[in-house]
């Protein structure tokens, strides 16, 4: 059993590293740009001396534009807060990207100013670890925004608020800038000064957060309670619009699966922020983006710099170039920018294209594969469509752009007088469309190019090369776009009885080396999308399926799909009558996950989003949208479990948490230790190895779990209760449930005891060439009682590591010494347990440094640190048996607890947002152990 259990921790984990590198999602497909970055040092006179010396401000400047001793600023000021081990010069790519975006909106007369970028140097510190990292890196930010204004004051309109994007655990730091009085009156976190010393800012210099693949639900790494308090005290003073945040609106990017270092679903910002202050987007679905990147990668994608970038601009007064717009102006230009919302449709000006041909249309359908053509191009094509008629949507797809107007439509009346009014204008419009239909006589006409236009990437099977973007690129240098229209015309103020759609092309020669553009348009009454049944052998087995793609856009729904926790092979095989005017792709998403993605090698990909495990509704399935030509009316699908690489994302997604597991899983096998086989006094003494624990307990523990994990896909939606607890509703197929874990964390736990022997004979034998330890209760006594009295000064982190440390050497110790098994046996069950609360320990006391930072010994949290510390070293210390006797029989009740009140803990641990509850629950049981030995409990003896 022992081996079997260790051989499935070498071949999964091994397994599920290397298919996390083999099944990459989402391809690469962010370029680069060529940069030449230069940083000014500035004087941040009024932070803290604790802090100048930790961290300084520098200004980006970019040596293709700007003369390096320039240090004057006249621009728009922006501050760029770097992550968890992150550089001030991760800005670089930022600062150049915003260079060549300031060029594009000056020639085309939209801004005068340009951006002045600083960044904050935090010296590399690892932030997602520790809370009091986070508030002194944000105290700094503070001075550093007072500083940045401060250097304006001279200009006759100088900016009153600073810009801040933030990457990865800097987008926390800046939502934490103007809370930071309000935190620390409601808690006091160790270096941070008091209230009265904090930097007061004054109102409105924060009005705008950009964050890209940051955290804001909770911690990546909630290993202490103290950074989970903070998590939900700032998101509990977003969420109620605190006056020091009520006007700032806010921008959460994520990157998605390819970014294994932060799961994304933590970047949602529902539930933290008011939804009309606040935004959530994937790289995936932004326009002119639909690229993701690693976690690294977000401060160096230029697609999404260039959104970044332009937002900030189109942000600010055109009159007033310094000055913010309003907060619900902010939103819509961020929603523009980062969603494609569209603007109402308007009443279209008389056609200056009266003159060009006009092509009647009766099919229902138009295909134009070259527009280079001169037979297609500056022409007008009209579709005539009865009101009444069965269909009633209309579909384009082209490569023209929208902007630059190469082509437009129109919906027009064949007869005046007769407007209806629909739900998509407003009175005004309706009132001006009606003037225009009056003037001119001619029925009236709506251009929904606009308004109805949205840009989707360009199909192509050729593989992806990455391009650097020099400072001079053009805004037509960068990835080639379709433009694609959809709309219901019952949805647009028409003639009762008939109406006009006219299409007019005007599109430019192409560039040399570009290709051919086209057009295409069709009408087809697919108003809902169609559903797609798959079973679930189906899905665990592989499941066939026949599409109709008779529409240029077919819309399907497979309701099957909906665990994000599974990854999915599909193909998609069109079947087209001749050969089709573009390559066929497919968009997929599950409502409600932001997750959208765009696909052109549709014959073998692999689909996956993130879900939110917090929402309170199911997900409605994977909503699949194939575009193919008119000359494909038919497509099949093929669909399957993709179980590599869904244990991918697995090791992904939970990476944090499976050392919580550990621990969990190590508490029930150590609770069985004080439950083994206790003989009467007089018999020999007998106890039970790590090894032999799991051997005799593992399959009730097993059973126990299974029924837990198998209620937990029900439970929540019957007892509605936190669905996060759970990890979200789970597909019945989904084998990588709390059951997966378990056994996974028990053949870890088996190969982590087997290298603890063999690490401790081998310390044990090179010791012994030197001299030969002997154990001594005087030393015992005399290292136990300097803890103690340490035990107030040092965290609690520190003294797990001093408690490993102690142990491991006991252990070394008495390995060739002579004693009773029980007590070599209790010695290593206590290393086993230990070891796995080192990652804990380790993190936390990296982040911080080994410091005496702990909280003052006479305040609550103090006492309740030094008891605590208390405990546990009196654990450690009382792990040594007695020569001659068995096992604890004092404890014998401990191990009689049942199956279920164990794996309770592992069912609150099961999930990211809790992992610091397995070290809490483990501090409990040691607890309860020191109670029996200061006879506070009086456990059952057994005969």
């Amino acid at each position: 059993m022992r081996l079997a259990l260790a051989a499935v921790a070498t071949t999964v984990l091994p397994l599920a590293l290397w298919a996390l590198l083999a099944f990459r999602i989402d391809p690469k497909a962010c370029d680069g740009n060529y940069i030449a970055p230069h940083y000014v040092p500035q004087d941040v006179r009024s932070a803290p001396r604790s802090l100048a010396a930790r961290y300084r401000l520098v200004l980006h400047r970019e040596q293709q534009d700007v003369p390096l001793s320039n240090d004057v600023v006249t621009g728009i000021p922006v501050l760029f807060l770097p992550g968890n081990a992150g550089s001030f010069k991760q800005v670089r790519s930022f600062g150049s990207v915003a260079q060549r975006v300031w060029r594009w909106k000056r020639s085309e007369g939209a801004v005068q100013l340009p951006l002045d970028i600083y960044a904050v140097d935090t010296n590399y510190e690892l932030s997602a670890f520790s809370d009091s990292v986070l508030l002194r890196q944000a105290l700094f930010a503070a001075d550093a925004v007072k500083t940045i204004l401060a250097r304006y004051e001279h200009l006759p309109d100088p900016p009153r608020s600073v810009i801040i994007v933030g990457h990865s655990m800097g987008g926390f730091v800046a939502r934490l800038i103007t809370l930071l009085p309000v935190l620390v009156r409601q808690q006091s976190y160790g270096p941070i000064p008091d209230p009265d010393e904090m930097p007061q800012l004054p109102a409105g210099s924060i009005e705008a957060i950009i964050t890209l693949s940051s955290p804001h639900r909770h911690p990546p790494a909630p290993i202490t309670r103290r950074i989970v308090d903070l998590y939900e005290r700032a998101n509990k003073l977003w969420r109620i619009g605190h006056d020091t945040v009520a006007d700032i609106t806010l921008v959460s990017v994520a990157n998605g699966r390819k970014d294994v270092v932060l799961n994304s679903a933590l970047t949602h910002l529902d539930g933290v922020i008011d939804p009309s202050r606040g935004l959530t987007v994937y790289a995936t679905a932004v326009p002119r983006v639909w690229a993701t990147s690693d976690h690294e990668g977000a401060v160096w994608c230029n697609q999404m710099l260039e959104i970044v970038a332009e937002s900030i601009y189109d942000m600010h007064r055109r009159n007033a170039t310094r000055a913010l717009l309003t907060p619900d102006d902010r939103m819509r230009v961020l929603e523009q920018h980062f969603r494609g919302v569209r603007p109402k449709p308007h009443v279209a000006p008389p056609s200056s294209a009266a003159a060009d041909p006009v092509v009647l249309v009766h099919a229902g359908q138009l295909s134009l594969p070259s527009l280079a053509d001169p037979g297609s191009n500056h022409r007008s094509y009209e579709l005539v469509l009865d009101a009444h008629a069965p269909r009633p949507v209309m579909r384009l797809l082209t490569s023209l752009p929208a902007r630059g107007r190469a082509f437009n439509v129109t919906v027009t009346a064949s007869a005046p007088g007769s407007v209806d009014v629909g739900p998509g204008l407003d009175d005004a419009d309706v009132a001006r469309l009606m003037l225009a239909s009056a003037g001119r006589g001619d029925g009236g006409a709506v251009d929904i190019t606009a308004s109805a236009a949205r840009l989707v990437p360009a199909a192509t099977t050729k593989p992806f090369e990455i391009m650097f973007h020099p400072l001079h690129a053009s805004r037509d240098d960068g990835r080639p776009a379709w433009t694609l229209i959809e709309f219901d015309t019952r949805e647009i103020p028409l003639i009762e009885k008939e109406a006009r759609v006219r299409i007019h092309v005007h599109a430019p020669q192409p560039r040399s080396g570009a290709q051919d553009a086209f057009l295409e348009a069709s009408f087809d009454d697919f108003r809902q999308r169609a559903v797609v049944g798959v079973s679930s052998l189906g899905l665990i087995f592989g499941a066939r399926r026949e599409l109709s793609t008779g529409s240029l856009a077919s819309h399907f729904v497979i309701p099957r799909i909906r665990d994000g926790r599974l990854r999915y092979h599909m193909r998609v095989e069109p079947h087209c009558d001749g050969s089709p005017v573009f390559t066929p792709f497919v968009e997929y998403s599950v409502p409600p996950s932001y997750d959208t993605k765009f696909v052109s090698n549709i014959t073998d990909m692999i689909v996956s989003w993130y879900s939110d495990p917090r929402r309170p509704t199911e997900p409605e399935g994977l909503h699949l949208s194939v575009y193919s030509s008119n000359a494909c009316p038919r497509a099949t699908l093929h669909v399957r479990v993709h179980w590599l690489g869904s244990l991918a994302g697995v090791a992904s997604d939970y990476a944090s948490f499976f050392p919580a597991m550990l621990v969990g899983t190590a508490l029930m096998f150590y609770c069985n230790y004080f439950g083994g086989p206790v003989v009467a006094a007089t018999a020999s003494p007998r106890t039970w190895s790590f090894e032999e624990l799991v051997e005799k307990h593992f399959w009730s523990h097993l059973q126990t779990v299974f029924f837990i994990d198998f209620g937990s896909i029900y439970v929540p939606a019957f007892l509605a209760l936190d669905r996060a607890t759970f990890l979200g509703p789970r597909d019945v197929i989904n084998i990588f449930g709390l059951t997966f874990w378990f056994v996974l964390a028990t053949g870890t736990l088996l190969v982590l005891s087997a290298v603890l022997h063999v690490l401790v004979q081998l310390v044990a034998a090179t010791l012994a060439w030197a001299f030969r330890p002997v154990y001594s209760s005087r030393m015992h006594a005399w290292f136990g009682l300097v803890l103690m009295c340490a035990v107030g000064l040092v965290p609690l982190y520190v003294v797990h590591i001093v408690a490993w440390a102690y142990l491991f050497g006991l252990t070394v110790v008495n390995c060739h010494a002579s004693g009773s098994r029980a007590r070599k046996a209790a010695d290593h069950i206590a290393l086993v347990a230990y070891t796995t609360l080192l990652p804990f320990s380790i993190l936390e006391r990296v982040a911080n440094g080994v410091s005496f930072e702990a909280n003052s010994p006479f305040s609550a949290v103090g006492l309740l640190t030094i008891v605590q510390n208390a405990l546990h070293l009196w654990f450690v210390l009382g792990q040594r048996t007695r020569p001659g006797t068995g096992p604890r029989e004092e404890m014998a009740w401990l191990g009689q607890m049942p199956d279920t009140a164990v794996t309770t803990v592992l069912v609150l641990v099961y999930g990211w947002q809790y992992t610091y509850v397995a070290p809490a629950c483990f501090s409990l049981v040691m607890a309860w152990e020191c109670a029996l030995r200061l006879g506070l409990l009086r456990g059952r003896r057994v005969a």
